[in-house]
Formats: C-alpha cells, structure tokens, sequence
C-alpha cells in the first residue's frame, strides 16, 4: 500500500517485524525492534538498548495498534539496559516460539560485541519462558528465520557476523535441539535478516542485501537459487521512497503480504550512518507479493488482502511465517515443486462475502447455497479453496452440508455467536445491534470480577500491558481521536481480562471486547468522554496494583454503569435473541 501502516508512537524506530496471528481470536500481533530513534547518544547506541515492541490489529492488518514493549527477555546476569533485535516468532508443537537476537548492554559501535539467538516460549505472546541461547556457527549471530521443512526438520536461518555476513543454517526435529549444517547463502554480497515461506509452489528465501531485497528459490528449502530484488525501486507514498528493509512474509493462499520497514528521510548512499532524529525514524509498511512465471513479484503500491481470522485453514504446526510440510509433485517442464502445500488457506475476504452474502438475504435461511461450480466462478476461487471456507462456515453453524440437499444456510439462533470473526462479520454487516446487547450484558457480569481477581493475581507484565494500554488510551483522548481511543480501550480490556489469571475469562475477552467496529458502535451509544474515562481507568489500574480487590471491582463497575443492556436495546430498537 506504499504509506506507513505503523509507526511506533514512544520511540518511532519500528523496524524488523514479524506478524502472527494470536490463536483462538481474531488478533494479528506485529513483533519489532524498537529503535530508539529519539536517543542522542554516541555513535550507533541508538540502535542498541532497544526493546522488542508490540502492536496488534484486530481488522485482518488494516490498523494496528501500539500494545507496550515484551517483558523479561534479559539475560538474568545481565543488569541494566541491554539490545533486543528482529523477533522471530512462530507457533509450533502445541506453544509459541521466539528466537531473539540478543546483545548485552548498549554498545556505540558495530564491532566487536557478542551476538546470540535465544530460544523462548509462551502460551499466549505475552508472557514468555526463557530456554536460553542456541549454540549456532560464530559468537556474532543475529536475525533468526525459522520453518519446517519438506524432509520433517525445523531449519533455522541466520545471519553470520563470524563468517562474513552470510546465511548460516541449522536443523532440528523439535525446535530445542540444533545441529549446523552450514551455509544456506554465501556472504557475496553480505546481507541479512533471512526469511523463508511457500508461496506459489515454490520456498522462497529473501534476506536484505541493504539496496533492496534478494529473493531465492527452492524446490526442497536446502538449495537456494538467487531470483533477484524486490524493494529496490521506490514506492508512491513520500515515506515509502526509499529501499525496503529486513521483511516479513504472512501467506494468503495464492498471494503473500510482506511487512518492512524503511528510513523514510535517510539514504546509506548519502551518508554512512543516520545522524539526526529524522535519519533515523523508521516506519513500517505492507505489500503484496505474487509468483509470476515462477519468480517473485513485489507490487509494492498495492495493499496485501486482509489478514484472516481463525484458525482453519492454517496448519497448527506452523506460524504464519513458516513452511508446512507436504507431499509434491514436480512439473517436469521446470523442475519445480507444483503441489499445494498443506491445506488451503481461506481469504477472509471469501468468508465476509458469504456471510454478508447471507446477512443481506441473498442466501436464504433454510435455502441452499448455489452449486459449487457457481460459487467458484462468481468468487473466483478454486473448489479447494471454497470447499474449506464450507467447512470454516460449518463450524461456526452458519451453514450445515446435507445429503443430496447441499449446502443449507442455518437459522441464525444456530450460528456460534461466542465467535470474534462472526461477530466484527455481523459488526460489518450492521446486523450485530440485538447481539451487542447481550455482549454488554455480558461484561457488566464478568469485567468487575475480572477487576477484582485482577487484583489478587496481575503479574509485573499484566500491570505493563494496562498501563501501554492506558497510556494509548490518554494520548488518544488527548488528540480526541475518537476511533484510536475505543481501539486502545479494547486493549485494555483485553489486557484486564488476562491479569485475572483466568484462562477462561482471558479467551472470553476475545468476543467480550471483540473488535474496533463492536467498540465504535457501542461507545456511540454511550456517549463516551474519553478524558473523564481515562482517569477512571488510572484509578482501576491503581486499584490492582494495591491490591484492593474491592475498589477494583466497584471501579470497573462503574466504567460500564452507563451501558446497560436496556439502554441499548432502546437505543437499536432491537430484542435479544431476534
């Protein structure tokens, strides 16, 4: 899409990100180095003593939203501010992984500091478990890239610092144990920042040569093949002139969206180092990638398709970055692997036409669907394709398969409303007000528990992510930017949910406090005041962390006094359970 889709609002030095989908919501977290853009300090300390940001999008990549910094990736020994660069988070094997570069202490210059990739884990992306550094090829390694492979084994790509800035590679059957293998790509020329993934029958490796970046090609993600540049020639927006930097790529079946960063004021080919604030603010941005003729295609200015939201479709074992494993079949004309790999991912756009399809009345209640082969040619996608959105649509009972019948479309007292995705659908659709009421009902119930368990169990890192929460919260409200302030009010919400402690209440916030259409919506009907709003929330935020469960509670409860159910359905005309 060319323009910035992000720009970190503390230290505006968002760079390396890596983006996956929190599972089991409709949530897509980007992980960055956070550059400290703002610092002035001797030589390049600016790009050390750098956290790891967070921003979450809950409309499939439209937005996103600044979510706070990820705690406790230090080294225990290492007192102080230390250097955290270029996240590298997958799911796999049941849990998610992270691997960090990791440098201890802040130093103003390249050479000559040690380099690590360290290995943790975390059940939900926000509290993670550290395993500890991964052994690899040189004591000056960074930017880890991490998939399955066809042959069952975990590979991990690298940057070698030790060996003149090529790809190292390593494997392993359960992604604790490594072994090296070598080098993936020779350092001529030097780059960094690999990252691999399937797209169009083909693995794909690109990694920044810093004029742009070199894609590679394999048929069996071992031998790689140089295809060229992408991100090399300039972008239409002002801030997306210059080249594309450290990337990466989230498939969306026949089409990948790439996330990179640029200096939107600065180029090495000018002067060497970024000097001033303006030479080092980075930004963020989106495009779309395609394989055409068998090589990769970056349309920098168009932008990627939204993001989807459930977990169908999407192999467990992987991230949204990684490569599945898969049988192949090989053209014989150009040696390349042709096979799908592993089940066909759904285009949420696919699944917002058909339920909108049925929202609007186009596909009746009771009816059947129209014929496959119609559905496929109005679509434009495959039967494989189709079929699993079916499936997607099937689980969440909007649709029910039937014996020589077809497809039927099921009552909508049928369809699974304790669903985020079909929620911010019939959000969309504005066909969501009698269910709205029930969610408030809802929240007036569960949050002021919440609040108060909150009180008894919230972590350090629970109190951080309230606290990122309120602080986007104010500055919104500071700006009156009505739609940036409900945005950062779901995410503290959210964030209440999880301090709790409860499992059960942190997966139920996901359709308590879905999405930023649901919030609009209700925060209209409200009449919400943000600046008055802000300070009740600090003193929630102060409840739990003195500990006093009772004002939490009473607190919380008065948050959402003036949304009561009744009032909604007044103000819709609306009867629940219509």
């Amino acid at each position: 899409m060319s323009a910035p889709i992000f720009a970190d609002p503390v230290l505006d030095g968002a760079a390396d990100p890596t983006v996956i989908r929190r599972r089991g919501t409709n949530e897509w977290w980007m992980f960055y180095t956070n550059r400290r853009a703002t610092f002035e300090g001797p030589g390049v300390a600016w790009v050390h003593g750098s956290p790891i940001g967070i921003a979450v999008s809950s409309d499939g990549g439209r937005s996103w939203h600044y979510r706070g910094t990820v705690q406790g990736l230090d080294d225990p020994a290492d007192p102080g501010l230390n250097t955290h660069w270029a996240p590298e988070v997958i799911f796999a094997e049941g849990e998610y992984h992270m691997y960090l570069s990791y440098i201890s202490g802040t130093p103003d210059r390249w050479p000559g500091h040690k380099r690590q990739i360290v290995h943790f884990v975390s059940d939900d992306l926000m509290s993670w478990r550290r395993i500890g550094p991964i052994a690899l090829s040189s004591d000056y390694v960074i930017d880890a890239a991490v998939a399955r492979c066809p042959d069952g084994l975990y590979r991990l790509w690298y940057k070698d610092e030790g060996n003149g800035s090529g790809t190292g590679v390593a494997a392993s059957p359960d992604l604790y144990e490594w072994t090296v293998e070598g080098v993936a790509i020779p350092p001529a020329p030097g780059h960094e920042g690999p990252n691999v993934f399937a797209l169009g029958g083909w693995y794909w490796m690109i990694v920044d040569e810093w004029r742009g970046l070199a894609a590679f090609r394999s048929s069996d993600a071992r031998a790689w093949d140089r295809q060229g540049l992408i991100l090399d020639r300039p972008g239409s927006d002002p801030l997306d002139r210059q080249i594309g930097r450290h990337a990466d790529v989230v498939p969306l079946g026949d089409r990948a969206a790439i996330y990179y960063f640029t200096h939107p004021h600065w180029s090495a080919a000018h002067t060497a180092e970024a000097v001033t604030f303006s030479d080092r603010r980075t930004v963020i941005h989106a495009a779309t990638l395609t394989v055409e003729n068998d090589r990769l295609v970056c349309r920098r200015d168009q932008s990627p398709e939204p993001l989807g939201g459930g977990d169908a479709g999407e192999d467990d074992a992987m991230a949204a970055t990684a490569v599945a494993p898969s049988s192949t079949t090989r053209d014989g004309s150009s040696g390349g692997m042709k096979a799908a790999l592993g089940r066909p991912r759904v285009h949420a756009g696919m699944l917002e036409t058909l339920v909108g399809r049925i929202l609007g009345g186009i596909y009746r209640e009771g009816e059947p669907l129209p014929a496959e082969s119609v559905l496929c040619t109005e679509l434009e996608v495959s039967h494989s394709a189709l079929r699993e959105a079916l499936r997607v649509l099937s689980g969440k009972g909007i649709v029910k398969a039937r014996p020589r019948l077809g497809t039927i479309v099921q009552p909508r007292r049928n369809w699974s409303v304790v669903d985020a995705q079909l929620i911010d659908w019939m959000v969309a659709a504005d066909h969501a007000d009698a269910l709205l009421a029930d969610l408030i009902a809802a929240r007036l119930w569960l949050e002021p528990a919440a609040a108060a368990m909150a009180a008894g169990a919230a972590t350090g890192a629970d109190l951080a992510a309230l606290e990122a929460a309120l602080a986007e919260m104010s500055a919104a409200a500071r700006l009156d930017d009505i739609k940036a302030y409900v945005a950062a009010d779901a995410g503290f919400h959210r964030a209440l949910m999880k301090a709790s402690g409860n499992r059960i209440f942190e997966q139920l916030a996901a359709v308590i406090t879905p999405t930023d259409g649901y919030c609009l919506r209700v925060n209209a009907l409200r009449g919400i005041r943000p600046r008055e709003a802000v300070k009740l929330h600090e003193r929630l935020v102060d409840s739990i962390r003195l500990r006093d469960p009772e004002a939490a509670t009473a607190i919380a409860a008065s948050l959402l006094a003036d949304v009561s159910a009744s009032r909604v359905r007044r103000a819709v005309g609306a009867t629940v359970g219509a």
